[in-house]
């Protein structure tokens, strides 16, 4: 059982909703600006998250054209443009599994979640659907609650609160895929800081996502400016659309999605992995894909 550290409101949220038996929708919409009312998604991204180990159940992106054209600003700060959108559906057409997913009462999760919440309300209501939201943690009123700004952070913007739980980690933003995935590795270092009595600490190996490979396979693309082999291991994780690798020559895991790499536990992989090739070592799961 997680119990609370602090009286404080939103510590107590996050101890109860982790405590609780089902599962929530993780989400973060792009959207052509900031008027729910007024502007429309572009992009809506989600995990099923499982509120007990914040273990991924599922992901899904949609990226959406909308009835107007982005404005130069949501294409430099997104990288989405009218061309990227040009053969999407229309959200009237992905609404249905939009729907299927959401229900008319979810138990919902993410950063400045308001936000998000505001523009699948103004969704649902063009679709002539209500929309009842059970339960909403806000990973951004954690922050303001639990890190004095000024002092241990310098604002409580996403990229800010990963920097700071996880200097490490070299990530991209303002994607709704990898904001979902920086937001739960966030909400994994405050369920952590609840467990070592509101103490920072560097984030454990058993917080980090177990994802289970479902493919293996060697890739040779092509050949680095010195003409040596690029040669990679790709994995396919259950669950995930964006496959990772680790790279022979450089010897390093990668990504895509840097977010996603980050939040991973790649040793569990490597263990599922040398459970599926029959092997002993990652040396031998090496040597097997190695082709030069």
């Amino acid at each position: 059982m997680l119990t609370a550290v602090s009286k404080k409101t939103e510590a107590k949220h996050l101890a109860s909703f982790l405590n609780g038996n089902e599962s929530f929708l993780l989400f973060d919409f792009e959207t052509t600006g900031l008027k729910a009312d007024a502007d429309y998604p572009i992009q809506l991204a989600l995990a099923k998250v499982n509120s007990k180990n914040l273990e991924i159940e599922f992901t899904k992106n949609w990226l959406i054209k909308p009835p107007v054209s982005l404005p130069p600003k949501i294409t430099e700060i997104t990288g989405i443009t009218d061309e990227m959108l040009a053969d999407k559906p229309s959200e009237d057409e992905v609404f249905s599994e939009i729907f299927e997913i959401f229900g008319e009462s979810p138990i919902v999760c993410g950063q400045n979640v308001k936000f998000d919440i505001g523009f699948l309300e103004a969704l649902y209501k063009r679709q002539g659907k209500s929309l009842v939201i059970k339960d909403s943690l806000d990973s951004l009123l954690i922050a303001k609650e639990q890190l004095k700004k000024g002092e241990e952070v310098e604002n409580h913007k996403l990229q800010t609160l990963v920097e700071y739980f996880y200097p490490e980690a070299e990530l991209d933003y303002h994607d709704a895929s990898a904001d979902i995935a920086a937001t739960l590795m966030v909400i994994k270092a405050f369920k952590e800081r609840l467990l070592t009595d509101g103490k920072t600490t560097s984030v454990k190996t058993e917080s980090l996502i177990k994802a289970v490979p479902k493919e293996i396979w060697g890739f040779c693309p092509s050949k680095d400016n010195n003409f040596n082999p690029k040669e990679f291991i790709m994995f396919k994780l259950e669950g995930f659309n964006t496959c990772v690798y680790y790279d022979l020559a450089q010897e390093r895991w990668g990504s895509k999605d840097k977010n996603l790499i980050a939040s991973l536990d790649v040793e569990y992989i490597v263990r599922k992995a040398l459970e599926m090739e029959g092997l002993v070592s990652f040396l031998d799961l090496k040597e097997k894909y190695k082709k030069h």
